[in-house]
């Protein structure tokens, strides 16, 4: 996920960086924040790269809320909108100590607005409050936010044409996901293979587009113990509610002289 992260953040910042002096009215340019220092910094319990949507409400309005994250430890970074009388960009980072992300969130253009708070972090929500103030000297207080995540829910059975190097036949996902985290299933049954595995591993996102990053250990001869990494199938859909592509290539050449070869599922 590391290499994305960069990707997706600085696209996005430039843009954000050109409509902020473009529209800035004498406002300048929008500042990017650092990420709060925080004490006794914890591990994250969660992931929360991707895109986020809800509603925000303050002294100075209330709107919907948009924001596009990448993650790198426990430290946020990424951009999106506040929409109250009219739309205003900016650029967010966050701390992620544990389950609580600490942010600072710069925005707007004639009167950049500056605010603080901590979002509570579930697995695809965040709720939370920030207090703050604009360059035109207004203060913004009592600022609530709830946001819910955007990312494709995978969760349940999907099924398709098993990949060609597996052999002839079909192969079933059912899929457990907990944020960005995927387990799954699954069962192959072609006329190579015959087994139910285990398969895990992340979504992730480049140039704001879903990813996934899964393996999958085999456990039949003459494959036993064969890792297979499964990963985007390149010039394909992203995954979707109810299409996932991939590409899987198999680590060794126990199946054949071909590595790899590529799959479509749906959701059943």
């Amino acid at each position: 996920m590391k290499p994305c992260a960069p990707t997706v953040l600085g696209v996005f910042a430039a843009g954000l960086a050109w409509g902020a002096c473009g529209s800035g009215g004498g406002g300048g340019p929008l500042p990017i924040p650092s990420p709060p220092v925080v004490p006794q910094q914890q591990p994250p319990d969660f992931d929360v790269s991707g895109p986020w949507n809800g509603s925000d409400s303050d002294s100075a309005g209330s709107g919907a809320i948009d924001l596009f994250l990448g993650q790198d430890g426990g430290v946020v970074s990424g951009g999106g909108g506040i929409t109250e009388d009219r739309r205003r960009t900016g650029f967010f980072a966050g701390t992620l100590s544990g389950s609580t992300l600490y942010f600072n969130f710069n925005y707007g253009g004639n009167c950049i607005r500056t605010v603080s708070g901590t979002l509570v972090v579930g697995p695809n929500s965040m709720n939370g409050t920030f207090t703050g103030s604009d360059s035109c000297g207004g203060k913004i207080d009592n600022g609530q936010v709830s946001l819910a995540s955007d990312r494709p829910d995978l969760t349940g059975t999907w099924a398709g044409g098993a990949p060609s190097i597996f052999g002839a036949g079909t192969w079933r996902w059912v899929v457990q996901q907990y944020g960005t985290r995927i387990n799954a299933t699954v069962t192959i049954a072609t006329n190579n293979l015959h087994e139910t595995d285990s398969l895990q591993g992340v979504m992730f996102y480049a140039v704001g587009n879903p990813g996934l990053s899964l393996t999958l250990v085999l456990s039949s001869p003459p494959c036993s113990g064969v890792s297979v990494a499964v990963t985007p199938l390149r010039d394909a859909p992203p995954p979707t509610a109810t299409q996932i592509s991939g590409l899987a290539t198999v680590a060794t050449g126990c199946l054949g002289p071909v590595p790899s070869s590529d799959f479509v599922l749906t959701k059943q």
